[in-house]
């Protein structure tokens, strides 16, 4: 039997004292809010169609299923910025687009005012815009931006006319945007300091409550909101 001399036992190979560090946290995306880490999702109103945003790799990937196959039948990339709430909803055709004084252009903006509304993803986004997603075409058909909305929305509702968004951002604001020209029409700041992370429109019962709109808003209490330009005009406040 061959004999190992005490030298090699002390020349063979040692342990590492300290363990090699992990480099799994490395390879894992930096997310600028825990929130981006959130799964949103939502049925579309005829339960056709199912809205899943999720995050892939560093970016947000929304998805559109088909709920009788389970198919994925759209799919966008948001290359800019991630999304903090989603819902579904229609515009027209027309949205969006830049009002002329022009006869031509006053004809091709009344006729696709007529045409019939399209199914879309509204996303509210972490630079302060929304935009709206057309499954059916595949892309983003239009962003609302404004240069004093940059702060994260975190809830949208649109009005039954369908040609008007209300939106609730990080910042406290609550903005009235025009899906059809794509302006902001107002904003309203909370005298609160957290922020309202719910928006729900109160159904119009009659024309005449056109001229104030009642919404629920909602953060660690539910608050009913009566809006009227320029100012808030009532709080309502009731503890959940």
């Amino acid at each position: 039997m061959a004999h190992v001399s005490k030298k090699e036992k002390k020349s063979g190979s040692k342990p590492p004292k300290s363990r090699p560090v992990a480099t799994s946290s490395l390879s894992q995306p930096v997310t600028a809010d825990a929130a981006a880490l959130a799964a949103l999702n939502a049925f579309s109103p005829d339960r056709r169609s199912f809205a899943l945003l999720s995050l892939s790799v560093d970016k947000h990937r929304l998805r559109v299923f088909d709920t009788d196959n389970g198919r994925a039948i759209a799919e966008y990339i948001l290359q800019t910025s991630s999304a903090r709430c989603l819902r579904w909803g229609r515009i027209s055709s027309g949205s969006g687009s830049v009002s002329s004084h022009s006869k031509k252009r006053k004809k091709e903006t009344q006729l696709s005012a007529k045409s019939p509304p399209t199914s879309v993803v509204i996303l509210g986004l972490v630079n302060g815009s929304v935009t709206f997603f057309s499954p059916a075409q595949n892309a983003s058909v239009l962003t609302l931006s404004h240069p004093t909305s940059t702060s994260p929305v975190l809830s949208v509702d649109m009005d039954q006319d369908e040609i008007r968004l209300w939106t609730s951002s990080a910042d406290g604001v609550i903005r009235l945007w025009s899906i059809q020209s794509g302006d902001l029409l107002g904003s309203w700041r909370s005298e609160s300091v957290t922020p309202y992370s719910r928006l729900l429109l109160r159904p119009l019962e009659s024309p005449e409550e056109e001229e104030s709109r009642q919404l629920l808003a909602a953060h660690h209490a539910i608050e009913l909101l009566e809006l009227s330009p320029p100012n808030p005009t009532e709080t309502l406040s009731c503890e959940m």
